[in-house]
C-alpha cells in the first residue's frame, strides 16, 4: 500500500470518528428533546382535559365525558386513556393503535422508546370526582427520530464524499513529487532513464527531487559512457579506423563462421586499382578520402546479413549469405561501377580502375583455399577487359533448387503440415536452461530441407510474412500441448518485420494468448534495428504491449552503436561468433568485456553461440556471459534426457 493510500485512509478513519460521534451526539440529543417534548405535551394534555371533565363529572354526565374524552385524544399521540370514578369505580377506557408507520421495525427494535404514564385527580372544589390516567404513544417520537436521524446522515454522507474528493485531489497533487520520484526509482531499477523531473512547489521536496534528478543524470551519464567505452574497445578491435568497415580479423573470423556453417553464398574480393596508386604515390590523403567514400557506398549495397570488410589498403571482401551466382555477378558489377567513379581523370582509356573476383557456393573448403581461388579469380579479371569480373562456381547440391522452386515447396509444406522443429537450448553459468531455440524444417518423405537452404528465398519472394505465421501457431500449439519451465524463441524474418499485416497479426494473437506471454520469445535479427528502425519499433511496441519479450540474434554484427538497445530494452542477445571465437588477443578481449558489461547495465542477457568445447566455455564464464549456446550445450542436454 502507497503512502498516499494510507495518509488518505488514517485521514478518513479520523474523519469517520469524528462524524460519527457528531451523529451520535445529535442523535441522542434529539432523542432526549422528544421525550421531554412527549412528557411536557402529556402533562398539559391531562390538565386540560381535567379542567374540562370536572363540570360534566360533577352532574355524573358520562357520555359527555366519553365525548370529551375522545374529542381530545383522538389521535396517534397516545396509547390509552382511561377515567375512572372515585365514588362508584366507573371507568372509562380508550386505546390507540401502537404500529409505527414510515420506520423501520430494526430502528423500532434498537431505539426503543418507552411511552410515559400520567395520572391526575379530577376534582370540584374539596370533592375528588374521578383519576385520569394517559399513557403516551412514541409512535410520532419514532416517526420525528427517524426523519431528523436519515437527514443529518444524508448531510454527513454528502460532507464525507466532499471531503474523500477533496483530501484525494490534495494529496494527489501533494504526493505527485514521491510518485515521480516512485517512478524514476522503478525505471532506474531497470537502467532506463527518462527526462528530469520538474521541481514542485514544496521546498523539502524539492531538494529531494534536485537531489534524485542530479543523481539520475549522474548514473545515465555512466551507463552512456560505458556504452561509449564499449564502442570504442569494440572498434579498436574489430573495425577498419579508415574505412569503418570490419577489419582484416573479423573479417577472417566471419570468413570462418561461414565455412563452418556451410552456408551458401559467396565471397567476393574487390581490388580498387585507383586507390593503390595513391598509396604507392604515398598521397595517403586522397587516399583515405577514396576509401571513406567507396566505404559509404558498398554500405549502402550490400545486403543486410552480408558481413563487408577491408582486407587491405586496396582491397575490400564481401561475404553474402543466401545468395546464387546471378546475384554475385549483379553485386560484382555494382561493386565495379562504384569503384569506377573514384577515377580521378574521367578522360582516362580505362573504363574501369578495379577487378573483382567471386568464389561461388562453399563446398567444404578452408580458409587458406577460398582466399586462394579469390586471389585466382581476380587475375582471371584483369585479363577481361569488357568487364573485368571472375566467378569461380562449384555445384552444391543441396541447393540445386531455384526461388520458384522454393516458393512452391514452402507454400506445399505449409498447406500439407510438412514442418517440424528442431530445438537447441541456451543455458546460464549453472547448466539451468534460459530458452529453447526453435529451429523450423520441412520433412517430404526421408527428404529434409533446413530453413537455411530455402530462408533466402522465402524472403526474396514475399512469403516471409505467411511462413512466420504459421510458424507462429505451430509453436504457440506447441507450447499449449508440451508446457515447459522455461520459453522457446522463435526467429522472425526481416519480410515479416517489414510487412504491417503481419504486426497486426501478431498484435492480435498475442492479446488473443495472454497466458502464453512467459512462455514465448521472439528472437529478431540485428539487421532490422539499423535498417528498418520504425518497422522494428512498431514491432518491439506490440510485443511489449502485451507483456512478451524478444531478443535480439547476432548482435555486434552490422558495427553500429549500441544505443539502440536503451531504447528497446530487448531481453537478451546474442553475441555475434566474431567476439566469442578468440579472446586471446588482449583488445578483443577487453571489447568482449566492455560489451559485456554494457548490456549487463541494461538488465539484458548477454549469449554466447556456436559454443564447441568446454574449455571455450569456461573462459567465456569468467568474463560473465550469462548464457551459452552450442554443440556442449546440446551435448550436455542429451545426456541429461538419458
Amino acid at each position: 500500500m502507497t503512502f498516499k493510500r494510507q495518509l488518505l485512509i488514517l485521514m478518513l478513519i479520523v474523519f469517520s470518528l469524528l462524524i460519527v460521534s457528531v451523529f451520535m451526539i445529535q442523535f441522542q440529543t434529539t432523542r432526549n428533546y422528544l421525550k421531554q417534548q412527549q412528557t411536557t405535551e402529556l402533562n398539559n394534555a391531562v390538565t386540560a382535559v381535567g379542567m374540562t371533565l370536572a363540570p360534566y363529572l360533577a352532574k355524573d354526565d358520562m357520555v359527555s365525558a366519553n365525548t370529551v374524552l375522545r374529542a381530545m385524544f383522538d389521535n396517534s399521540v397516545y396509547h390509552s386513556v382511561s377515567l375512572q370514578r372515585l365514588d362508584n369505580g366507573k371507568t372509562l377506557t380508550q386505546s390507540y393503535s401502537t404500529v409505527v408507520q414510515g420506520v423501520p421495525s430494526w430502528f423500532v427494535d434498537m431505539i426503543n422508546i418507552a411511552p410515559i404514564k400520567s395520572s391526575s385527580i379530577i376534582t370540584s372544589g374539596w370533592l375528588q370526582l374521578a383519576r385520569l390516567t394517559v399513557i403516551s404513544s412514541p409512535i410520532q417520537a419514532y416517526q420525528q427520530l427517524w426523519q431528523a436521524s436519515t437527514q443529518i446522515l444524508i448531510y454527513f454522507i454528502g460532507i464525507f464524499i466532499f471531503l474523500f474528493l477533496t483530501l484525494y485531489l490534495l494529496l494527489k497533487a501533494i504526493f505527485k513529487p514521491l510518485e515521480l520520484i516512485r517512478d524514476q526509482a522503478i525505471l532506474i531499477t531497470k537502467n532506463q532513464f527518462s527526462e528530469p523531473m520538474p521541481l514542485p512547489q514544496t521546498s523539502d521536496l524539492a531538494y529531494l527531487v534536485t537531489a534524485f534528478n542530479q543523481m539520475t543524470e549522474q548514473l545515465k551519464s555512466h551507463f552512456q559512457q560505458q556504452a561509449k567505452d564499449a564502442e570504442k574497445l569494440r572498434v579498436r578491435a574489430y573495425q577498419d579506423p579508415v574505412s569503418g568497415l570490419a577489419n582484416r580479423d573479423y573479417l577472417l573470423t566471419q570468413l570462418d563462421a561461414w565455412l563452418d556453417a556451410k552456408m551458401d553464398g559467396g565471397v567476393m574480393l574487390l581490388k580498387v586499382h585507383s586507390i593503390e596508386a595513391l598509396y604507392k604515390k604515398n598521397n595517403y590523403q586522397q587516399a583515405e578520402i577514396d576509401v571513406k567514400r567507396l566505404a559509404s557506398r558498398l554500405l549502402a549495397i550490400a545486403p543486410s546479413d552480408s558481413v563487408i570488410g577491408r582486407l587491405s589498403q586496396s582491397e575490400f571482401m564481401l561475404i553474402v549469405d543466401h545468395a546464387d551466382a546471378n546475384e554475385l555477378m549483379g553485386l560484382g558489377k555494382l561493386m565495379l561501377n562504384i569503384a569506377d567513379d573514384l577515377q580521378p581523370n574521367p578522360l582516362m582509356s580505362e573504363k574501369y580502375q578495379a577487378v573483382v573476383g567471386i568464389v561461388a557456393e562453399n563446398q567444404n573448403q578452408s580458409r587458406t583455399q577460398i582466399l586462394a581461388q579469390l586471389d585466382n579469380a581476380a587475375v582471371d579479371a584483369e585479363s577481361n577487359l569488357n568487364l573485368p569480373l571472375s566467378i569461380s562456381e562449384s555445384v552444391n547440391l543441396e541447393n540445386t533448387f531455384g526461388k520458384q522452386q522454393w516458393k512452391g515447396l514452402v507454400l506445399e509444406a505449409i498447406a500439407n503440415k510438412q514442418f517440424k522443429f528442431k530445438t537447441q537450448h541456451a543455458v546460464d553459468s549453472n547448466g539451468h536452461t534460459l530458452y529453447e531455440e526453435l529451429f523450423a524444417y520441412i520433412q517430404q518423405g526421408s527428404n529434409i530441407y533446413n530453413a537455411r537452404q530455402f530462408l533466402h528465398s522465402v524472403e526474396s519472394m514475399d512469403i516471409g510474412a505467411q511462413l512466420d505465421m504459421y510458424l507462429i501457431d505451430l509453436a504457440f500449439e506447441r507450447v499449449r500441448l508440451n508446457p515447459t519451465t522455461y520459453p522457446v524463441a522463435l526467429n522472425i524474418t526481416q519480410s515479416s518485420i517489414n510487412n504491417i499485416g503481419f504486426i497486426r497479426w501478431l498484435a492480435s494473437k498475442l492479446s488473443a494468448n495472454q497466458d502464453l506471454q512467459h512462455s514465448i520469445v521472439f528472437e529478431l535479427p540485428e539487421s532490422s534495428f539499423i535498417k528498418s528502425l520504425d518497422n522494428v519499433s512498431a514491432l518491439c511496441d506490440v510485443i511489449h504491449q502485451q507483456n512478451y519479450r524478444f531478443g535480439i540474434d547476432r548482435f555486434g554484427h552490422q558495427f553500429s552503436a549500441m544505443g539502440y538497445l536503451s531504447e528497446f530494452h530487448p531481453d537478451y542477445v546474442k553475441l555475434d561468433f566474431a567476439y566469442t571465437s578468440s579472446i586471446i588477443d588482449e583488445n578483443k578481449c577487453d571489447a568482449l568485456t566492455s560489451i559485456i558489461q554494457a548490456t549487463k547495465n541494461l538488465n539484458i542477457v548477454s549469449i554466447a553461440t556456436r559454443i564447441e568445447t568446454v574449455e571455450q566455455q569456461q573462459k567465456l564464464a569468467v568474463l560473465n556471459i550469462n548464457g551459452f549456446q552450442g554443440y556442449v550445450v546440446d551435448k550436455l542436454k542429451s545426456s541429461e534426457k538419458v
